[in-house]
């Protein structure tokens, strides 16, 4: 059985700087609790009148991988 899927990563230094400001503001390294951003809009339509809470963390490719590899994923 196959399993086919996409993973989305990118460097840790993308994820560094707060897009509104540009300013360098989250750890490198990342940490236990999830950041929080009150977002405006939506990815469709970034002028759309709705305001939502967004959280994401940061993880290395080897924490999204080992799991997976330990339990038999096989990497083509």
């Amino acid at each position: 059985m196959y399993l086919c899927g996409f993973l989305f990563s990118s460097h840790f230094s993308f994820y560094l700087f707060n897009f509104d400001n540009r300013l360098i503001e989250f750890d490198y390294f990342g940490k236990s609790e999830p950041y929080l951003e009150i977002v405006k809009g939506t990815y469709a339509d970034k002028k759309a009148a709705i305001e939502h809470k967004e959280y994401f963390w940061c993880h290395s490719l080897e924490e999204m991988i080992s799991p997976l590899l330990e339990e038999g994923l096989t990497m083509l």
